[in-house]
């Protein structure tokens, strides 16, 4: 992974060669969208979640483009993580083209430019992230998804015999009770309420179970009403049954409060609940303990969580033995699962829910063929929405009851922090 204070010449560099393989075609009707989001964003910062999430390697891109709007004037500075993100892949796919031969690298490069555009490259991503991986680590490694057809993702070719390797993307919000792309959705017409538009305000929506895309009418409804009546009082109110509702005056109308105390404010109003956390943070500083931050800011935000449990945890487990279900049995196999946005992974469930339900699905005779299981998901250091940020905490299990033992330090490089 790239360190923060990486050069900046040598990032984009890279982003140049990435450049070239998404098609500059392409490339500027985004960047061009991209821009105009920023510009809505910065007037209305809420309105990033009514929007779809931007292409993950588009925000590195963009700040290619304005790299170079400025002649290369800048030789040194702080990369922002998504620009970081984009370079570290677009590394990573330079190292994976590289195994190929030479006759076969340009099929190859249009394989991969058609899939990097695809709307949902998750997927695409997590291979290159993988098979770049094995081979910082040492392996000779084959990546066959473009070659054949219905065969595993790829094969790590050693003295002691070849491994194959199988990934698996889940999608964001798969198994939550409030799906991401509906707080989007929420966010972006609560935003319009008249008074809840204003920035010091804390609203808290806590389904007693999912979230529907026909309650978001009525919680607008539901709103508009409560704000029209009294906008200046605190409440606590409940809506037919179905939800929590509070809306809470952070600060006076018009009126700022330091940045730590805009932090206190949101971490106090948290719900407990046990499903799965949603807060959009109204002002454009971002509350992080990673983002020191002495600017008085408005303090409004809007926290969705359900009352109960998410299922993210049987959706990946699902995921884990579909790819099992796709590796040969002839030979020891790997297992790679990624969410595509950040888990807490002691939160699925209890501390040992993870650990029990690998237990449970891989002591099967069934798939004693794989040796190891390896779950990651992005990292977040902010909570505006899910981003792709570089970092990948994970999880890796050696399975007890594999036919061929191998170590869990055998795909991941070492210089990232396992927790098994």
């Amino acid at each position: 992974m790239y360190p923060r204070e990486f050069p900046v010449e040598k990032a984009f560099r890279d982003l140049t060669k990435l450049e070239e393989l998404l098609g500059m075609s392409w490339l500027e009707k985004r960047l061009d969208g991209f821009q105009k989001r920023q510009e809505g964003w910065a007037k209305r910062p809420y309105t990033i979640w009514s929007n779809p999430e931007p292409h993950p390697l588009i925000p590195g891109m963009s700040d290619l483009r304005e790299w170079n709007r400025r002649g290369y004037s800048v030789r040194k500075r702080r990369l922002p993580r998504e620009t970081l993100f984009a370079a570290e892949h677009a590394r990573y796919i330079s190292m994976v083209l590289s195994t190929f031969p030479q006759e076969t690298r340009v099929r190859m490069r249009e394989y991969l430019g058609k899939r990097l555009r695809d709307d949902s490259p998750g997927p695409i991503l997590f291979e290159v992230r993988i098979s770049a991986s094995l081979l910082l680590h040492g392996h000779s490694a084959k990546w066959l998804s473009p070659i054949i057809e219905d065969s595993h993702d790829i094969e790590i070719v050693g003295p002691s015999g070849a491994v194959a390797v199988e990934c698996k993307c889940q999608g964001l919000g798969a198994g939550r009770k409030v799906p991401n792309e509906l707080f989007r959705r929420l966010v972006g017409e609560v935003d319009r309420v008249d008074g809840v538009s204003k920035s010091e305000y804390g609203i808290v929506i806590e389904p007693f179970d999912r979230l529907e895309p026909s309650d978001i009418p009525k919680l607008v409804d539901f709103l508009e009403d409560v704000f029209r009546r009294s906008e200046e009082a605190a409440r606590e109110l409940s809506f037919k049954g179905q939800y929590f509702v509070s809306a809470r005056l952070l600060c006076p109308r018009g009126s700022r409060v330091p940045f730590a105390e805009a932090k206190r404010l949101l971490e106090e109003t948290k719900p407990k609940g046990p499903g799965g956390l949603h807060f959009a943070v109204k002002s454009d500083a971002h509350i992080s303990d990673s983002v020191p931050d002495t600017r008085e800011i408005n303090p409004g935000f809007l926290i969705c969580e359900s009352r109960v449990r998410d299922h993210v945890l049987t959706d990946l487990m699902e995921l884990a033995e579909d790819a099992a279900d796709r590796l040969p049995t002839d030979k020891p196999g790997i297992v790679a699962v990624h969410v595509s946005e950040h888990i807490d992974w002691a939160a699925l469930g209890d501390a040992s829910a993870l650990d029990y339900a690998v237990t449970k699905t891989f002591s099967s005779a069934k798939k004693v063929h794989v040796s190891l299981i390896v779950f990651s998901c992005e990292d977040q250091d902010y909570p505006m929405g899910p981003r792709y940020v570089g970092s990948l905490p994970y999880k890796v299990y050696a399975s007890s009851y594999a036919n061929h033992p191998i170590s869990t330090d055998f795909i991941w490089p070492q210089r990232q922090t396992r927790d098994s």
